[in-house]
């Protein structure tokens, strides 16, 4: 599918993949997830509530007990339309593995011109431990512009986190925020750097140096 938002459903129980993938909706990978090269980008907002993902699922859900992901890019356009409760992630990985993503592995947040408008204090909210269960990213881009709605959080599930071993870069007048009163856990392996009129906001405990 052409990228544009929507709301199919692509589920991959066994995904091998070097090239590009475009989803319309939502991404569910249950069971095992290889990626060496090229991207998967998924929009799951078209503008309208009826167009997009509902809240009540993660735009992208992956299950990294079995993935091996150690090159190329997974992309996430834009973050849900609108709110509602229970709080889900936008990104939601779970399992436990550590080696789960690697290398040059990158999650980008944002396409880095999309400003289609996010719900109300709210964004991207990016989740990928929850308790003794984690899967920590090798790399991430926040790029996502200052558009409406259309800021990064950290983990918006109550003792889940947020985890990277490599590097993050916050560009395209982009704001990562480590916010949330439920004081989500947040670790960055590697390098933290932020392009001139973009930030890095935190009022909550980050370990850096180590995941």
């Amino acid at each position: 599918n052409n990228i544009g938002g929507g709301k199919h459903l692509f589920r991959s129980d066994s995904l091998v993949t070097a090239g590009t993938i475009n989803v319309n909706g939502r991404w569910e990978s249950t069971g095992y997830l290889a990626q060496t090269d090229g991207s998967i980008v998924v929009d799951g907002n078209s503008g309208t509530a009826a167009g997009s993902v509902e809240e009540a699922n993660p735009i992208i859900s992956i299950n990294a007990t079995n993935a091996n992901c150690s090159g190329g890019s997974i992309t996430i356009t834009d973050p849900h339309h609108s709110s509602m409760f229970p709080f889900v992630n936008d990104v939601d990985i779970t399992g436990n593995n550590i080696n789960a993503f690697s290398g040059t592995h990158t999650f980008y947040i944002g396409d880095g011109s999309s400003s289609t408008a996010g719900p109300v204090n709210r964004g991207f909210n990016f989740g990928n431990g929850l308790g003794s269960n984690y899967a920590p990213i090798q790399n991430l881009v926040v790029r996502s512009g200052n558009g409406t709605e259309r800021q990064f959080r950290t983990s918006i599930q109550t003792g889940g986190g947020t985890y990277i071993k490599g590097n993050v870069s916050v560009i395209n007048n982009s704001d990562f925020q480590h916010i949330w009163v439920h004081s989500p856990g947040c670790a960055i392996g590697g390098d933290i750097s932020v392009e001139a009129g973009s930030h890095f906001t935190s009022s909550k405990n980050v370990t850096l140096g180590g995941v």
